[in-house]
Formats: structure tokens, C-alpha cells, sequence
């Protein structure tokens, strides 16, 4: 398996639209094994086929299906990411962030319903 965790970033179409981004990388991947495999790159071609403009799910369903294909075939699928531009990065900063503060709330809530019900 390829061991990528991709996840749609939300982008402002004037800094190039939504992409698909590295979440996480599993420790079972062969993504484990490249030392510049960083969460937070975005995904910029599947086998030589350019995903911007593509919606996540189109993006996702390509690479599975080009996975398939090559490791059917035998040889190596390839994968082109980027760190994005500086904007592009920024808003994915902006995006992450506002996930963490609302896992935070949840959390809080939780323990605090938690207490209440003891």
C-alpha cells in the first residue's frame, strides 16, 4: 500500500482552487520509507496527468485506480507533489488551525458533559 492519508485542502480560487494534500503518512506505506514525504504537500500529478482543477474525490479515485494499475502491470506509479505556494500554504495553515480549535472545543465539551454526568 502506499500508506497516504489525502485529505481535500480548501484553497481560495484565486490562489488556485481546492487540492488534495498529504494528512498523515502510515507507518506500514511505502510513503514511510521517502524522507521528504511531509504532511501538508500537495498533490500536483497522478501518472503524468495534472490533478489541479480535478475535485478531491476525482483526484482520490485516480490515484487508487492508477495504483492498481501500475502494481497490476508491475511497475511503480508516480506521484508529483509540491509544498504549494506561499498563499497556498498559508491558507492551508488557516485551515488546520481552525480544525485544531474546534477538536479542542469538542474535547472540552466532552469532558465537561463527562463531569456533569458523574
Amino acid at each position: 500500500p502506499l500508506g497516504l492519508d489525502l485529505t481535500e485542502v480548501r484553497i481560495s480560487r484565486e490562489n488556485g482552487g481546492n487540492r488534495v494534500a498529504v494528512k498523515g503518512i502510515k507507518p506500514e506505506g511505502q510513503a514511510f520509507e521517502m524522507p521528504n514525504m511531509i504532511p501538508g504537500l500537495i498533490l500536483q500529478v497522478v501518472q503524468g496527468e495534472p490533478v489541479s482543477g480535478m475535485t478531491a474525490d476525482a483526484t482520490i479515485k485516480l490515484v487508487i485506480a492508477e495504483k492498481r494499475r501500475r502494481d497490476a502491470e508491475g511497475k511503480n506509479l508516480q506521484l508529483i507533489f509540491s509544498q504549494g505556494t506561499v498563499l497556498q500554504r498559508f491558507e492551508i495553515r488557516q485551515q488546520r488551525e481552525a480544525e485544531v480549535a474546534k477538536l479542542k472545543q469538542d474535547i472540552a465539551a466532552a469532558v465537561a458533559s463527562d463531569r456533569v454526568s458523574r
